[in-house]
């Protein structure tokens, strides 16, 4: 579903008439393709009828809400999403966020500044290179042998312990929320059991890291958020 931004398709879910002619004409001038969707039952049927790029989602819709919409996108698909809403509360954008949400901005907002986090947001989605080796510090990753080594010496994992790893890894520094972690690792446990196993594998790979000689990479909590990799000082 990814495209650059140009030609990228964007569903805009929003029950309110005059902001969705705004946007469609906003962004039909910046060279996007828009459709719409004017309630949460609609909004999930052109998901996976049209198959857009990026949906821009209203909180605050009949029918279904923005919560209920992002849950169900996110039951079967990684497309982007940017939740619009009149709520301004940390623990509504935690709610976002950790939903599966990948950008949050609150109305009023200004079109110009819509259109950079949309760009942003696609830029991030694109699929990216994977590199065959990643190095952190000491600790070595060789993608295609399946390896890893920290000093030289090899480094058992499991399957899924390197999976979570490499995941990590491939962006030092950046937080994974449970979702995405789940949707790389496991996609066939996008259910209420899913973020259990998160938990268990990052507390198996954060201990076997722990007990690397010397000062190897730690996987870190943020608290509401989700986990990342970062090689220790």
């Amino acid at each position: 579903m990814n495209a650059c931004a140009e030609a990228a398709r964007i569903l805009i879910a929003d029950d309110d008439d005059d902001a969705r002619r705004l946007l469609v004409k906003y962004l039909t001038v910046k060279g996007f393709h828009v459709t719409t969707a004017e309630d949460g039952s609609e909004a999930c049927r052109r998901v996976f009828a049209d198959e857009p790029d990026l949906v821009l989602l209203d909180v605050n819709m009949p029918e279904l809400d923005g919560w209920s919409v992002l849950q169900e996108i996110r039951s079967a698909t990684d497309v982007p999403v940017i939740m619009l809403t009149v709520l301004d509360s940390a623990r509504d954008k935690v709610r976002g966020l950790a939903g599966g949400a990948d950008d949050y901005i609150t109305k009023p907002f200004d079109l110009k500044e819509l259109e950079a986090r949309i760009r942003a947001v696609l830029r991030r989605a694109a699929p990216q290179e994977r590199p065959e080796v990643i190095t952190i510090g000491d600790l070595t990753i060789d993608d295609k042998a399946k390896e890893v080594r920290f000093k030289g010496a090899a480094v058992s994992l499991s399957p899924k312990e390197y999976d979570l790893l490499r995941l990590l890894a491939s962006a030092p520094g950046r937080v994974f929320s449970t979702r995405e972690i789940l949707r790389a690792v496991w996609p066939e446990r996008l259910d209420e059991s899913g973020p259990e196993d998160v938990k268990k594998y990052v507390y198996y790979l954060r201990t076997k890291l722990r007990e690397l000689p010397g000062a190897g990479p730690v996987v870190r909590t943020v608290r509401g958020f989700g986990y990342k990799l970062e090689a220790q000082a």
